[in-house]
């Protein structure tokens, strides 16, 4: 009997060991998983930051990007205006008088040669300075 009481008495010690160790590995766990799940929400906060953060770069790109192709686009028309221009022909050309201003004495009428191309008008000395350019 004694040998059985003294192993009852072993037994129970180690239940109450195992007992207080499964207590301290459960509360460890559960340790473990608070720290998990803030670390989730902290990461979590984080991708949403940095996805926030993504959109307002990617919407100021888009911005400067539209931006770039207006101007591209203004540019586009100005040289397709020049090359118009360029190609276009003379609608009218002739000579006709201008009056000029002299420094001594009223105004003088001199000949001058017009050129009218495209809604542009213009005059030369003379048709051979339009000719040279």
């Amino acid at each position: 009997k004694a040998a059985n009481a003294d192993l009852n008495y072993q037994l129970k010690d180690t239940l109450e060991v195992a007992d207080d160790e499964k207590t301290l590995l459960l509360t460890r766990i559960k340790d473990l998983e608070e720290e998990v799940d803030a670390i989730k929400l902290a990461k979590k906060n984080e991708l949403e930051k940095l996805a926030k953060e993504k959109n307002e770069i990617v919407q100021s790109l888009k911005k400067q990007m539209q931006d770039q192709l207006k101007d591209a686009e203004k540019e586009r028309i100005v040289q397709m205006n020049r090359i118009v221009a360029l190609l276009s022909k003379v609608q009218r050309e002739g000579d006709l008088y201008r009056k000029e201003k002299r420094a001594l004495g009223g105004p003088s009428w001199k000949k001058r040669y017009f050129v009218l191309q495209d809604h542009f008008l213009s005059y030369y000395k003379d048709k051979k300075q339009f000719q040279r350019g």
